[in-house]
């Protein structure tokens, strides 16, 4: 069985990458001599002609190519085509609505979602669900490798093959030269001890500095990668008192901990 941490971990490895859409690819390096193929074929995909060769010298992957690279590499199997995998090679399976499943109970990380063509019974269209509300996707030969919301996608399935547990959702450990919707996450969770950063999705220099900061007013180790601890600290605050007018916010630490915070963001300032 493969573990659907391992599917979530994975296509988070190949976001970061900044890994290509080529149809028909999964996982192999874009050439220049291959976009020359295409370009020389007067039945070449148009878009492979139009986008393909920005992807020179990277993996690529199409949508359900993307799934059959994440089983291969774990020691399971999924079928290349995203229409197959979800009559065939989805286990429970259903619809979403506004990106929630309609049984009301929890997404589960790990989860294929699928885009559907009601006119001709068609899923056209499959991501990963990594949790928190979003989708990594081979999404086309202009866009590559990307984060999307969940809200778009029609259905969900769980992967014959895969091991899931419960629909909780794990953090990611973020590390500078990061991006994407848990950095942005985490840079307002920062925000709201004290720190001014601006809430991009991009972990470069001064959102190292504040994670940095942060650890140390926690008493954490101080190596400015956001892991199981940091987020447990920054969550503690996630959920703040606020007045009526929603101006003020008190989250609630420990006394030595809001000492070493004051004196953290003291140096920041």
């Amino acid at each position: 069985m493969v573990s659907a941490q391992a599917i979530v971990d994975g296509a988070r490895v190949i976001l970061e990458e900044g890994c290509g859409y080529i149809w028909g690819a999964y996982g192999q390096t874009w050439t220049a001599a291959k976009q020359a193929a295409v370009q020389a074929d007067p039945n070449g995909r148009a878009q492979t002609k139009l986008y393909g060769a920005q992807w020179i010298g990277k993996r690529v992957f199409d949508c359900s190519g993307l799934w059959y690279y994440l089983m291969k590499i774990n020691g399971g199997y999924c079928y290349h085509g995203s229409n197959t995998m979800w009559k065939q090679y989805c286990g429970a399976k259903g619809e979403l609505k506004n990106g929630r499943k309609t049984d009301g109970k929890e997404l589960k990380p790990g989860s294929a979602v699928f885009l559907y063509r009601e006119n001709d019974d068609n899923r056209h269209h499959v991501g990963v669900y990594v949790g928190n509300g979003r989708v990594i996707e081979a999404k086309g030969t202009r866009d590559g490798v990307v984060e999307t919301s969940i809200t778009r996608w029609h259905e969900w399935g769980e992967i014959k093959g895969v091991e899931y547990e419960g629909g909780e959702y794990v953090e990611p450990t973020l590390k500078r030269g990061m991006s994407g919707e848990d950095v942005r996450r985490m840079q307002e969770l920062l925000n709201r001890y004290g720190w001014h950063l601006e809430a991009d999705g991009k972990f470069g220099a001064a959102t190292e500095q504040a994670v940095k900061g942060f650890q140390a007013a926690m008493g954490l180790k101080a190596d400015g990668i956001c892991g199981e601890q940091t987020w447990a600290a920054l969550k503690a605050g996630e959920e703040p008192d606020e007045d009526e007018d929603g101006d003020w916010v008190t989250i609630r630490i420990k006394r030595d901990a809001a000492q070493a915070l004051f004196e953290a963001l003291g140096a920041q300032l």
